[in-house]
């Protein structure tokens, strides 16, 4: 499957002439274009593994197209005071952040004069900034949607309540100002239907998947046996407000009843072990709790080590164009097939569904078929085996694809 771009019956009129005249570099001259890419977390090394990967093996790829058709590609970084990831929303660098790459957006596009504003969705609601002043200096602003903040804050807070009132408000002034957008990208299906609505179907929406930003080497994870005697779950990473679990207690519970299963948990959530503990006893499972494997190309060892069977993906159904989990990569990078619980058309559900590297519970009507599944002993071999499909398309090739994309939209 190919990145692609989702049609929209309607173009976008108000971006064919911008209403403010162009006080950047000389928009009609398309041999030389100038593109500002807009990431709270970015430096200005497009090689850097430590800065921003993703965009910078997109910039790479840009600029070989560009100098293969003999064309001037210039690329300048908008990021915040500080580019070390920092965990929570709330941690004052965050907010610091925040709060600068908002009120710089005039300067930024007033200093570098872009004709393209490549954003991303980091720091929350910048897209809408850069979509409002974007349009006063006549610039073509692309977001690239990660996390939908205003339509999760809406969604995931409790309604009548102060902080729904304020997120309901942002919700309405994004869906007020992405027809300007000129296109945009984001990570699956239903993010590109969510756009379409939210734009009245004035937006195009290219789908181009996250891509895995290391390369490792696979393992052979499969447990080839005569019959499943034992089950080994693996829930990795963050478990926050968009995984709800009441469908894993389920299927763990249906699990037991049949053979011994055992549910893990590695990461850095404080409240995750006592959460997932209290399904696994619920379940009538056993519970164990790992430290966090700091370095990524370890978790092969990891997985292989402990013997788990299979890597948890979760998804609350109400947040389907949200946010599109990408634990998957995780796990399927290291050949660990999944079990995915969630709504379908995200990246998650195309693991199971295309290349039947997991399976997929869209449905707790599914869990008595799926329970059939993990019982067979010929399934996890199979579809650990079909991992390596799937991680030629969530690969580093989808850098490609998206340079493609935008160099289309500049030349």
């Amino acid at each position: 499957m190919k990145c692609e771009l989702s049609e929209a019956p309607l173009q976008n009129p108000a971006l064919s002439k911008p209403a403010a005249a162009r006080i950047r570099g000389t928009y009609k001259n398309k041999k030389r274009m100038k593109l500002l890419y807009i990431y709270e977390y970015s430096d200005n090394d497009p090689v850097s593994a430590k800065g921003d990967f993703l965009w910078g093996k997109t910039r790479q790829c840009l600029k070989k197209l560009a100098q293969k058709n003999g064309k001037d590609f210039h690329c300048d970084i908008a990021g915040g005071l500080f580019h070390k990831r920092i965990n929570g929303g709330t941690a004052w660098r965050r907010i610091a952040n925040l709060l600068w790459m908002h009120v710089s957006a005039p300067i930024k596009l007033f200093l570098y004069r872009p004709d393209i504003v490549f954003v991303r969705t980091s720091p929350p609601l910048i897209q809408m900034t850069y979509l409002f002043w974007g349009k006063l200096f006549g610039a073509r602003v692309y977001p690239w949607i990660m996390d939908y903040h205003p339509v999760f804050g809406a969604r995931s807070t409790q309604k009548g309540t102060l902080q729904n009132k304020i997120w309901s408000l942002f919700d309405k002034l994004d869906a007020a100002l992405l027809p300007w957008a000129a296109k945009a990208v984001c990570l699956d299906e239903n993010m590109g239907d969510l756009i379409r609505e939210r734009s009245r179907g004035r937006l195009q929406a290219f789908v181009c998947p996250t891509f895995a930003l290391n390369e490792v080497e696979p393992l052979d994870l499969a447990k080839k046996k005569a019959s499943v005697d034992q089950i080994s779950f693996l829930y990795a990473g963050t478990l926050g407000r968009s995984h709800k679990t009441d469908i894993l207690e389920k299927l763990l519970a249906r699990l037991s009843e049949k053979t011994k299963v055992t549910l893990s948990y590695c990461g850095r959530t404080k409240d995750a072990p006592a959460r997932l503990k209290k399904i696994a006893d619920a379940a009538n499972a056993q519970f164990k709790s790992y430290s966090f494997i700091e370095k990524y190309e370890d978790l092969g060892k990891f997985y292989k080590e402990k013997g788990f069977d299979w890597g948890i993906v979760l998804l609350n159904e109400e947040l389907a164009g949200v946010v599109s989990p990408s634990k998957f990569s995780g796990y399927t990078s290291f050949g660990l097939p999944i079990v995915y619980i969630g709504p379908d058309r995200t990246n998650a559900h195309m693991i199971c569904k295309k290349f039947g590297a997991g399976i997929a519970i869209c449905d707790p009507e599914e869990i008595d078929d799926a329970v059939q599944k993990f019982l067979n002993p010929e399934t996890q071999p199979q579809m650990a085996s079909n991992t390596a499909a799937s991680r030629t398309y969530f690969s580093a090739d989808a850098a490609k694809r998206l340079a493609e994309f935008l160099y289309g939209e500049m030349y």
